[in-house]
């Protein structure tokens, strides 16, 4: 018994401390054409303070991926995130299309 409720202390314990640790962060996806479902969206994800950004990190999914791929595959939109730097997962025909 008292083994069980040392397990529990413990795994509360880690649950605090890491949800402490952790910026919360959304994943927004923002569609240019819903007709598209390979290329015609992007993913966002907005920094902690959005009154100053301070610049913006474009990552490119690799080939024959999609957005959504990216953010698994890197921490750097972590970094952003906490220096007010928007990050963008993309495609690069969709940078194509944003540009014309």
């Amino acid at each position: 018994q008292m083994s069980s409720n040392i397990k529990s202390l413990l795994l509360c314990s880690i649950t605090v401390v890491a949800s402490i640790f952790t910026n919360a962060q959304t994943l927004k996806k923002i569609i240019l054409d819903e007709n598209d479902i390979h290329s015609g969206h992007y993913i966002v994800v907005e920094p902690e303070n959005k009154d100053s950004i301070s610049g913006v990190l474009i990552l490119l999914a690799g080939f024959g991926q999609v957005p959504e791929n990216t953010p698994p595959e890197t921490k750097l939109h972590n970094v952003a995130y906490s220096n007010n730097i928007l990050t963008v997962f993309t495609l690069l025909e969709i940078s194509y299309m944003l540009i014309r």
